[in-house]
């Protein structure tokens, strides 16, 4: 049985990251973002009917901490120049606008994922919901 609690964070997730990827069509890459924010929606939508995906959680998550690894020296370029606005305009006119965006969003997924794989434990073959 699924605690109200974690219904109600596991719905919100849900819909918060679906509309994270329904606001991605009109990006040069949408495709890999899109996808990219189906998998915590999918994952908490299913949590909400009681299939838990312990695996897949531990997988999008180690995918997305690599991922955002591949942006640190991006980071560190941003950093040297002063870390200018990343929110000035939607249009990001200086790729290093876009790309620091990219890698908080990488940052949102990991720690989404991590709060994911923190409520679901494999326990044999019947996983278990930490509540």
């Amino acid at each position: 049985m699924i605690a109200k609690k974690t219904k109600i964070i596991s719905g919100a997730l849900s819909i918060i990251f679906l509309l994270f990827a329904i606001v991605q069509y009109n990006d040069p890459d949408s495709w890999k973002w899109i996808i990219a924010y189906m998998v915590p929606t999918l994952l908490f939508s299913l949590l909400l009917l009681g299939h838990y995906f312990y695996k897949a959680g531990r997988i999008a998550l180690i995918i997305f901490i690599f991922s955002a690894l591949l942006y640190i020296p991006d980071l560190w370029e941003w950093m040297s120049i002063g870390m200018p606005s990343i929110t000035e305009s939607m249009e990001a006119e200086e790729p290093l606008v876009e790309f620091m965006r990219e890698f908080l969003g990488l940052i949102i997924l990991c720690l989404t994922m991590y709060y994911y794989n923190s409520m679901v434990r494999p326990s044999n073959q019947n996983p278990e919901l930490r509540t």
